[in-house]
Order: structure tokens, then sequence, then C-alpha cells
């Protein structure tokens, strides 16, 4: 490569031509969303050329994530919701290193893109790991792992310049008349039939992964809003589908294209797309009101929701908003001096991670959410192994119901309990141990009387009575994650890190730590994070989740030709098979189809997206049923 080369920057999760604007490091792919970062950059910005890469990259890659996150954010004056993502990416590999253009420019490859986004968009699957192995000259296994980046990217940005080619025109078969005519009519009225039989309404609109589950206390069932793609308009809308008639009860007119988000209420059902907030009649699906927000939703855990008569809403520029649920007026609006980017509900407060007029020290911000008003703010501290630990951001919060208390857990290792109705500190609870947590967040189980997490090789108990805290089980060849608890036992997710990776079920006593139950999942990865898997289930990567029921735990593994899914219940006790129910996948075609979503419960249903089909699975019979 000389230097008078035309330089190409491709995204290194799905090869994507990245828009880089030649200053800042972190570049968000439009297709697949991935954040990469540009070492050349990071370098050049820093005034340390040659070294700011590797010194952060060092740090991400050595168990010193919050140094590299805090050094990443004093190079480039950013906030560390930022400097995270792009650290992150640096951990996770998704360095860019320049290349020369081969036989496609980038404006050609991004036209392929385009045509690959919409082949999946219209559930084509097949046609487009085809066209992207054509154009990128890749293995198979690679091209389906890119395309499960962009099936399951946050935002979903196509536009009108990639025109669908029209379909090729038959060949030219000659004149039929009489008989044939007639047994070519009758053939597409029992096609018809048959469809709306097993379908329950014939329709070219294919469901995306933005679904929301509205339970019912009537026999018919709940109900489940989405967002749905119109293959033949090329359009998307909002629709409501009703799980007991299978039918689909409304379509809203064509939204722009670009994320969903959908939150219910009483009677309507909220929805926010772009920087536009809509309200639609539950009933009917005719449009209550539409507002435009100040920016587009953030990209935190939980960007919107609706309490006491109010739509909430946390928008990328640091703005909180409140909107009158009813109406759609703008009740009330804060910005934050910090990018928390995330809304946490607690009692009848939202709590915000922020700044104090004039500070850089954390604290936690008490919200009215009806007026807006601030109740209180509190920076609590913590005095453990000699040191004074402060409050942060990356430290986990969590909202005690049963006691009405928040429950802070330090990252420095500390644990407390704080009275939501005064502030004040409750009970502490200390380790001599730092809590590992900052690279996915506190992943944790809150019971009525204790909470449980992981920290490394560690599974900490807490007594949410007096704060006492203690080391459960440890185990220095894996990692582990607390899932549920049924009676003295606590069913954990065991991820071993020593050798070759793989994941276990175990049971473990909630007294004394004692294993009393182990089951492996070879050649299986989860569905949910952390470490939730990426690609494609097919023949040999199989994705598995679980589910408590009536009749025990359920463990329900995807997998791949034949396409099937498998439901095996266990006694939480001791770890024994109840019961194991096949269900071969017959709406499922081809070899391997995109990891289902699991999108709510309602008793012992489950309800999910699988390759594009609205279903359901009782876990207590073992039947599915397509719902759409």
């Amino acid at each position: 490569m000389t230097s008078n080369d035309p330089i190409l920057l491709n995204c290194p999760a799905c090869g994507a031509p990245l828009d880089y604007d030649g200053i800042h490091p972190a570049v968000r792919c439009k297709f697949c969303g991935n954040i990469s970062v540009v070492p050349a950059a990071v370098n050049a910005r820093s005034g340390a050329p040659g070294f700011a890469f590797d010194e952060i990259s060092q740090m991400a890659n050595g168990d010193q994530l919050t140094a590299a996150i805090a050094r990443y954010a004093s190079f480039f004056g950013v906030d560390a919701d930022e400097a995270k993502e792009a650290v992150n990416a640096i951990a996770a590999g998704r360095v860019v290193a320049p290349s020369v253009p081969g036989k496609h420019s980038p404006e050609e490859l991004t036209q392929v893109m385009r045509q690959v986004q919409h082949l999946l968009e219209s559930g084509n699957k097949l046609e487009a790991i085809k066209v992207y192995r054509q154009n990128f000259d890749v293995s198979l296994d690679k091209a389906k792992e890119a395309l499960n980046q962009i099936s399951s990217a946050s935002m979903f940005q196509t536009d009108s310049t990639y025109v669908e080619p029209p379909p090729v025109p038959p060949a030219n078969r000659g004149r039929k008349v009489g008989l044939l005519l007639a047994a070519m009519f009758s053939l597409i009225v029992i096609g018809v039939l048959m469809f709306l039989l097993f379908k329950g309404v014939a329709s070219h609109y294919y469901p995306s992964q933005t679904d929301l589950l509205i339970p019912s206390t009537s026999a018919a069932g709940p109900q489940i809003a989405g967002d749905f793609y119109d293959a033949n308009g090329d359009i998307y809308f909002v629709g409501l589908v009703d799980a007991g008639t299978r039918k689909l009860l409304w379509k809203t007119d064509a939204l722009e294209k670009g994320s969903v988000t959908l939150v219910s209420g009483t009677d309507l059902i909220y929805t926010a797309n772009g920087a536009n907030l809509k309200a639609y009649h539950a009933a009917d699906g005719s449009l209550a009101w539409q507002t435009e927000m100040k920016d587009s939703l953030s990209y935190g855990k939980s960007a919107m929701l609706v309490t006491a008569g109010r739509v909430i809403v946390d928008t990328a520029d640091q703005s909180i908003s409140a909107y009158d649920a009813e109406s759609g007026e703008l009740v009330w609006s804060r910005h934050l001096a910090y990018n928390d980017s995330t809304l946490r509900l607690m009692g009848n407060s939202l709590v915000e991670f922020d700044y104090p007029e004039g500070t850089f020290d954390e604290a936690l911000f008490f919200i009215d959410p009806v007026s807006g008003s601030q109740q209180r703010s509190i920076a609590p501290t913590c005095n453990a192994n000699d040191d004074t630990l402060n409050l942060s951001s990356d430290d986990g919060l969590l909202y005690d119901e049963t006691s009405d208390r928040l429950v802070l857990v330090y990252a420095d290792g500390c644990v407390q309990g704080i009275d939501l109705g005064t502030g004040e500190v409750a009970w502490t609870g200390t380790s001599q141990n730092r809590f590992d947590f900052s690279f996915d967040g506190l992943q944790s189980l809150l019971t009525k009387s204790a909470l449980y997490f992981g920290s490394d090789n560690d599974l900490v108990a807490v007594d949410l009575a007096a704060g006492k805290t203690k080391v459960l089980i440890n185990n220095a060849d894996y990692s582990l994650l607390p899932l549920a608890q049924n009676g003295d036992t606590l069913i954990v997710r065991a991820k071993r890190t020593l050798g070759t990776t793989r994941f276990e079920l175990w049971g473990v006593n909630i007294t004394s730590g004692a294993l009393s139950w182990q089951m492996n999942l070879p050649g299986a990865e989860p569905l949910d994070p952390p470490d939730e898997m990426a690609g494609l289930i097919d023949k040999t990567d199989l994705g598995w989740t679980w589910h408590m029921s009536s009749a025990g735990f359920v463990l329900l593994t995807f997998s791949g030709e034949p396409n099937r899914l498998t439901l095996e219940t266990f006694n939480p006790a001791d770890g024994t098979s109840l019961g194991k129910t096949t269900i071969n996948l017959s709406r499922v075609s081809g070899d391997f189809y995109s990891i289902p979503s699991i999108f709510g419960s309602q008793g012992d249903s489950l309800y999910m997206n699988v390759d594009g089909n609205l279903c359901s699975v009782d876990l207590a019979s073992g039947k599915l049923s397509v719902i759409y």
C-alpha cells in the first residue's frame, strides 16, 4: 500500500464501508450498528502518536477496563458511556485496519449491503447469504456471522437508493383454455384456503424483532404489538396481533425506516421512531396524538416508559422529557450533565446518575415522574478496606420493593441498602475483594430476602435485612451468573473460562453453597446476555434459554438441520429430568435460521419470534403454536 493508494475502512463486524469523518476514533456502522475504533485517530487526537492506542488496548485486554475507560475519556473529553463503548469495542477486537479497495468500490459495496438488508427484511436469508458471499469472498460461517450482526442491529437504516429488481416474468407456455383454466382456479382457491387455515391470515407482512406482549386476564389470551415489514410496499408499520384468533387486528400508516420502540399504557400503545413519538388507540389502531421529541431515544437499556399518566423518554441529547399520556403535550423536561441513558422507576421516583451543578462528583437524583421536580439528591459513600468509596455510574443500582430500598453495589467491594423515603443508608456490607462486573454491568438476582450476583469467579450473596455479605461459592475455572431460586436451591449459569468455553447449569444450596447437581450444555450457547449467542442457529451452533414453569425448570434448546426446538423439564431441587419434548419447526426453512428472541410470558406460555414467525409454546404440554 503506497501513500497514493485510496484508503478503505470497513466494519470489522460485517465488512461494510464505514462513514468515517477522519476525526472521531469511534465509528458506528450504519448497517450492523456495531462501534469500531480507528487506531490512527486515537493516537492523533490523544496528542501521543503511536502510544495512546497501544496503552488503552493493553489496559482493555488486561483486566483494566475501568482504567482504560477513564484514560480514553480523559484523552478525548467524552462521557463515560461513550468511552465505555469505544473501549469495549477495542476489547472485542473491533479495530479498523485500513485497506485498498478491491474489485468493488465503497459505493458499490454500500449498495450491496443495502440489497442484503432488503433481502433479510423480506425473510430471504439464503439469497442474502448468497449475495454477501459473492461480493465479500468469505466463508459460509463468516457470512452467517456478519448477517446475524446486520439482522440484530439496534437501528436498521435502509433508504430508497436501493431498488428491488422486478421479478423475472414466467416463460411463455402458450395458451391455456377450458379445463386447464378451471383446474388452475381450483388450485388457487384451495391454496388460499389452506394458507388461511394454517396461517390465520393471508399476508406478506414480516414481524421484526421488536415485539411487545400485552398480557390479558381474559380467556382470549394476550395481544402482541410489533413493527412489521411490508415486502410489497417496502414500508414499515406498527401492528397489533391477537394471539387467540391469530389475526392482525390493525396496522398503522407507514413509519420512518429505523428502529422502533414500543410501550403500552391502559388503552394506548406508544411508539418512538426516530424523533417521532406517537400514541395509537389499542382498540382500533387510530392515531391518538403525535409529537416530536427533542432527539431520538438514547441507546440505554430502558429509554422509554409509561407511569402515572406520563410517557417519559430519555433522548440522545442527554435530556429526560415527560409527555401527557392522553394528549401528548410536553409536561416537563430536564437536561442531564451526565449521559445516564437509562430510566429507572424505583418506588415513586425516577432515579438517575448525574453531576450536581458545578461539580464532577456523581450523585443519585430522585425525580418526581409527574411534575419533574427534584425530590432530593444524595452522594453516598462507603468505608471499605480502609478506603472511602465514592459513587460511580459503573456501580450497580437495584430496587428492593419489599423494603422500599435502593440496593447499591459499589464496584470496589461494598453493598448498601438506602431507604428510598429518606435517602439514608439503612445498612452496609463490605467484602475483602473488589467486585468485578464492569464489562457487562451488574448481573444479579434479587429475591425477597437476598441479592445474588456474579463477580468474576465468585457468586456473592447479600442478606437484604442486615446487609451481611458473603461469597456463596468460588470456582477459579468458571464465571457465575444466578438465574432463579426455587426453595433452597439457587440455579446458576456457569461459564467455563479455563480452556474451551462451555456453559453449564448448577444447583447450589443457598445456605451452604454446596453444589447439589450439575448439567453440561455441550455445543450450545445462551440466547440471554451476557455472552449471548451471535451468528445463526444451524447443525453445529445451538442456542438455549430457560424459563421457570409450574412443572419445574424448563430448558429450551434451538437446533438446525433439522430445525427443532427441544423442551426438557427438570426438578430444580435435584436436577433430574421430568420429561423431554422435541418440536419440529416446520415453518422455518433452510439449513439455518436467525437467533430466536423471547419477548414475553403469561402463565406457562412463552412467546417468541422464531425466524420471523410469532409463536407461543406451552411449557406444560410442549405444544408450539404459530400465531403469525
